[in-house]
């Protein structure tokens, strides 16, 4: 594993941690709101833990009733 990825988490840790499932951020990524930061040619997806912080920031918009499409702003 490179020195960039033992930096990264991979969708099932940034999942757990998060506590979603790997399919809610497969879908936040295709509405374009949470982006891993490393998709690889095999598919493998690595988030950082800077994205943590800004899932947190989206969960608690989410959960104060803003839009999603709204989210993606930020």
């Amino acid at each position: 594993m490179s020195e960039r990825l033992q930096n990264l988490c991979k969708i099932s840790e940034f999942a757990s941690l998060c506590g979603v499932t790997k399919h809610t951020l497969y879908h936040y990524d295709e509405i374009g709101l949470l982006r891993p930061c490393v998709i690889q040619e095999n598919g493998y997806r690595y988030y950082t833990m800077e994205q943590y912080s800004i899932f947190s920031i989206i969960s608690i918009l989410k959960k104060l009733g803003h839009p999603w499409k709204k989210l993606r702003n930020i």
